[in-house]
């Protein structure tokens, strides 16, 4: 709650307009995800293919000169 206290303080807006903000973004992102075309908000299509492993090969560090 201190950092919603803190941007009321900054921006000059009230906890409860932030609170409304924040949970009709919150509907409208879930719409997005449960349909096509279900939410006023615009997404990018993003997805990841690949987890990370955290295998980092050294060699190639160490090959250039």
């Amino acid at each position: 709650m201190a950092i919603l206290k803190e941007f009321e303080e900054k921006c000059g807006t009230p906890i409860v307009k932030l609170r409304q903000v924040a949970d009709a973004m919150d509907v409208e992102m879930h719409a997005g995800l449960a349909s096509e075309g279900g939410s006023k908000l615009n997404m990018l299509i993003s997805f990841v293919d690949n987890l990370p492993t955290g295998f980092v090969d050294l060699s190639l560090l160490f090959s250039i000169r």
